[in-house]
């Protein structure tokens, strides 16, 4: 699989880009299951994509998981484990210092965005399940973790809340402008989009 001049960071940097993302009100998608990820209705959908990815590494172009795109949507069910060779410390995943961690050793894993394939196996945009909003961005994203954690921090200077009771295997989590939580709540706006990649800087 190729690499084309994409440059992501962790959803739960202070600085992610969410100028990228948009959605729309209708067709609310199911998030409900952990394990498997339905999109339709993507939005600025293309002709170009074929296949989609759940990205393992995006310089390389592995993915843990690749199916097919069809009718502007894609079903996906995530493997049930991970090797521990694809897993992070939990505290690596997230750029603070002063979180607190209920088990240190916990490892995970995070998708935050989705791989989407030409023809030729070529990366040419990515898709995820976000909101339109640039302020009080609302984004999901899918943790995968090898144990039972729960993950606390409150930051009054960046207005910045993390409050996740992760279980071992997949969790989803949802962001809510600066809140990250697994609690779904009672309103969220969000649709699956296509993005086209971002030329470096």
């Amino acid at each position: 699989m190729k690499y084309n001049f994409l440059k992501f960071s962790l959803l739960f940097a202070i600085g992610f880009a969410t100028a990228i993302f948009s959605s729309c009100n209708q067709n609310e998608p199911e998030i409900e299951n952990g394990f498997v990820i339905e999109a339709r209705n993507v939005i600025n959908s293309s002709d170009e994509i074929v296949s989609v990815g759940a990205m393992l590494d995006w310089r390389t172009g592995n993915t843990i998981s690749q199916v097919p795109y069809r009718n502007r949507g894609f079903t996906m069910t995530l493997p049930e484990t991970l090797a521990d060779e694809h897993l992070r410390s939990i505290a690596s995943l997230f750029w603070l210092d002063s979180m607190t961690i209920s088990d240190e050793n916990a490892k995970g894993f995070v998708i935050e965005a989705f791989g989407a394939f030409n023809e030729n196996d070529v990366i040419v945009g990515t898709l995820s399940l976000s909101g339109s909003k640039i302020i009080d961005f609302n984004s999901v994203s899918w943790i995968y973790t090898d144990r039972d954690v729960v993950l606390e921090f409150q930051s009054y200077e960046f207005s910045t809340v993390i409050d996740l009771d992760l279980k071992k295997g997949w969790n989803i989590v949802y962001r809510i402008g600066q809140t990250f939580t697994t609690q779904k709540p009672s309103e969220f706006d969000v649709e699956w989009r296509f993005v086209l990649p971002v030329a470096p800087g």
